[in-house]
């Protein structure tokens, strides 16, 4: 069982209060260790009576459980919480191979954030600046005239190349 309280709590409040929207760490049994004051506040629950308890009766349409029995990770997993879809992170703890406990990190706390950020990151995909120095640190540094060969299969390689290239695949 993890023990948060052997943790720095004031620490786990610094790191998580100032960086994501909400943090929840749950125990090998599904049970609440750690809730950022955050997700508290959006969940309208105190954090002293929520810990202790079993995450399914906290938060609705809750994973955390089943990240501690499946050992896997979610990414930018989509969460309806109260009236809201969340983008939630989602992954084991694991110590000495064995599944001790689950962190879920709400990144977005709504789909207006994200949308607020992917159109902050297609304003710099589209400025002609930023475009070029993409190219120049992380384009293409091959082309097809680097394939070495003349036969059947690399032929056959370099036509399907140029008929992917000529579709049309967003930036």
């Amino acid at each position: 069982m993890i023990n948060v309280n052997l943790l720095n709590n004031k620490l786990l409040d610094i790191i998580f209060e100032s960086t994501y929207y909400g943090t929840v760490i749950v125990d090998r049994d599904g049970k609440i260790q750690y809730m950022s004051n955050n997700y508290c506040e959006f969940l309208g629950v105190e954090r002293e009576t929520v810990i202790g308890e079993h995450v399914t009766d906290v938060i609705e349409n809750t994973r955390m459980h089943l990240i501690v029995q499946a050992g896997k990770s979610e990414t930018a997993d989509l969460q309806f919480l109260r009236g809201n879809l969340l983008v939630a992170n989602r992954m084991p703890i694991i110590e000495n191979n064995e599944i001790i406990g689950a962190i879920g990190i709400i990144v977005f706390r709504d789909l207006a954030d994200w949308k607020s950020m992917n159109s902050h990151i297609n304003e710099h995909l589209t400025n002609p600046i930023f475009k070029e120095e993409w190219k120049s640190t992380e384009g293409v540094k091959y082309s097809i005239n680097n394939l070495i060969g003349n036969s059947r299969k690399i032929e056959e390689l370099k036509t399907r190349i140029k008929r992917v290239a000529m579709g049309d695949i967003s930036f």
